[in-house]
């Protein structure tokens, strides 16, 4: 994409070209189909650099959506941006991007029961980083303090967007677990112990979150053709 109008119509000196991915921009498909076809919004999203961030706590990132004039698929390959709108998300909401995006990923590849896309969504899910990732987040955002009053800052102190990010944090870990049980089930035997380093890493996951208070909620679905599989509970 390029902006070169300088609101005069003078010549404008040097012109700077930012050639960016963008996706569809889609808030409620409900199949493959609509998700691709009809599309007039596309997004990208950028972090803001003008200042440091120390930690994830001070992140901020800018999203940018992309109307053009006509519909995707259409018969010229280039059309033109109508309309722009920025939105900032602040360091919370950054978390709960990543966070939804992470759990939107294991639903995919739970329900797709793709062996290969599988495992490298469960390696990126369970490896526990501490300085980065969803450890980094709940650190920010969700580990309750004591104050010097000897109150305990706990969840009832929460506010809607931390309340909003621990939820997803109990589907994340419902669904990893889901997916590890699917996983032990599709490998071959030469597997193995990938699978066994898999659920290390998530036992060591669950013990770097172990001040959520997570309790496990998947349940036992029936699969007739290919057995059973697990699933996280939702009400």
């Amino acid at each position: 994409s390029n902006d070169t109008s300088n609101g005069n119509g003078k010549q404008c000196g040097n012109l700077i070209i930012v050639v960016t991915h963008v996706t569809p921009y889609i808030e409620n498909a409900r199949n493959q189909f609509e998700k691709n076809v009809g599309v007039q919004q596309f997004v990208y999203e950028q972090r803001l650099e003008s200042k440091i961030a120390q930690s994830v706590a001070e992140q901020y990132k800018k999203r940018v959506i992309l109307t053009a004039s006509h519909s995707f698929p259409y018969f010229l390959k280039r059309i033109p941006v109508v309309s722009k709108k920025q939105v900032i998300l602040n360091p919370i909401d950054v978390a709960i991007d990543e966070m939804q995006e992470r759990v939107h990923q294991l639903e995919h590849v739970i329900m797709n029961q793709d062996v290969k896309h599988l495992q490298l969504v469960l390696q990126g899910s369970v490896h526990a980083t501490v300085n980065c990732g969803p450890i980094a987040y709940a650190n920010a955002f969700l580990k309750t303090k004591p104050n010097t009053d000897d109150d305990d800052i706990g969840e009832e102190d929460f506010d809607e967007s931390q309340k909003h990010l621990k939820f997803l944090f109990e589907q994340f870990l419902d669904l990893c677990e889901s997916a590890l049980k699917l996983n032990e089930r599709l490998i071959q035997a030469n597997q193995t112990e990938y699978h066994n380093n898999l659920k290390l890493n998530f036992e060591k996951l669950k013990s770097e979150l172990d001040f959520l208070n997570h309790r496990s909620s998947y349940i036992p679905i029936f699969d007739a053709i290919s057995g059973p599989t697990f699933a996280p509970f939702s009400c």
